[in-house]
This record gives C-alpha cells, sequence and structure tokens, in this order.
C-alpha cells in the first residue's frame, strides 16, 4: 500500500512539473525583443515581398532586418534610439495625408549575399491592398551596419531647404549607417528619403 501511494505520489509530480518543462522549454524560444519591435507587417504586404522574392529568384533567410542581423557597432547605434524601432520596419506618413506607408529594409539574415533592398508599401487609393515603390538596391558587403527610422523632415531640413529641395511631406525614411565618419574605411552613406513630385528622393545627413 505505501509503495502505490509513494508512486500515485510520484505520477502527481510528473504531471505537476510537465507543464513547467514545457512552459521552461517555451520561454527559451519565447519572443524577443526582435520579435517584439518587429510586428508582422500586414499580410497583402507579407504575400507581395514573397512574390518578390520569387520573382527575383530569392530564396530565404531573406527578410526584414532585425536587431540580431545588426553588426555591435550598428546594435548599439540602433539601440541608443528613443524611442526604439525595428531596424528593418518604418512606418509613417511618408507621401503625405493621413495614410501610413511601410517602408521596409530586406536583408539576407544568413550573410550569403550582400547589400540590401528598400522597398516602401502604400495604401491604393479606395482600396485595401498595398502598392510598392522600389527604393534603392545596394549590392555591397556591410549590410549588418544599417537600420531604417521614420522621421520628421524639420529634424534635417529647415523650411528654406525643404522649398529647395520641393521636399512636400513631413515625414521621411532614415536610412541609417552606423560605421562612424572616422573610419577611413568608408564614407558615412546616412540618408533621408523623402516623396517628391511621385517618386522618393534621398539627401546624405549627419546623423
Amino acid at each position: 500500500m505505501k509503495g502505490l501511494i509513494t508512486m500515485v505520489r510520484t505520477a502527481v509530480c510528473l504531471i505537476l512539473l510537465f507543464p513547467s518543462v514545457l512552459l521552461s522549454q517555451t520561454n527559451t524560444k519565447a519572443p524577443s525583443q526582435a520579435s517584439t519591435l518587429c510586428k508582422p507587417l500586414p499580410s497583402d504586404i507579407q504575400l507581395q515581398i514573397k512574390q518578390a522574392f520569387d520573382a527575383w529568384e530569392i530564396k530565404e533567410p531573406w527578410g526584414v532586418q532585425e536587431p540580431g542581423d545588426l553588426s555591435a557597432t550598428a546594435h548599439e547605434r540602433w539601440k541608443s534610439e528613443k524611442p526604439e524601432e525595428c531596424p528593418g520596419i518604418a512606418v509613417g506618413q511618408f507621401t503625405g495625408g493621413t495614410t501610413l506607408s511601410y517602408a521596409v529594409l530586406l536583408v539576407s539574415r544568413d550573410h550569403t549575399e550582400p547589400g540590401y533592398k528598400i522597398l516602401v508599401y502604400s495604401p491604393k487609393p479606395g482600396d485595401s491592398t498595398y502598392e510598392v515603390t522600389f527604393v534603392e538596391q545596394e549590392s555591397h558587403a556591410g549590410a549588418a551596419n544599417f537600420f531604417i527610422h521614420r522621421v520628421k523632415i524639420s529634424r534635417f531640413f529647415d523650411e528654406t531647404s525643404r522649398r529647395k529641395l520641393g521636399i512636400d511631406t513631413s515625414e521621411g525614411i532614415l536610412l541609417a549607417d552606423a560605421v562612424p565618419k572616422n573610419n577611413e574605411a568608408k564614407d558615412n552613406e546616412t540618408e533621408v528619403y523623402f516623396w517628391k513630385n511621385g517618386s522618393y528622393h534621398s539627401q546624405p545627413v549627419d546623423y
């Protein structure tokens, strides 16, 4: 009888312990800072990115630049930003008006392919789907040094500069290069992209 009680107690302990083991295993794969900040894009945009990859004959693991994809220097620079944003996604009123557009910085996460691509998805007028604008593509190494942010145009350009450049929106996309300016091996390539006359243009900025 005593042996039976011991067996029952052991079984109960295992039953109680099992969910804890599962929880512990789940926690090791719990959403990281990347998945918290890099929230899923709208499903229509996800589908369009996949279709673009198919057209470009690009296979996974290409995707949105996440914290884990950044170099140590870029991660430290990005982390210092307040508020923090996903390094590969910027959401803002980039084409004017009140509608939100999604800028994405796409990279090869396993670093087998150099370079990056910047695309912006904007709502189609009177439609729930998005149309894509191909903003930039670079094929050189060093993609891990870049991240993007939504920025106020006024942060970098005063009223006179905005008139001269023909900028007619209040928000733009910052492509930040985390390589220090004093690094002689590479010039700083931080730029702000802004909407002008139906397309995106860019200007280098100090950042």
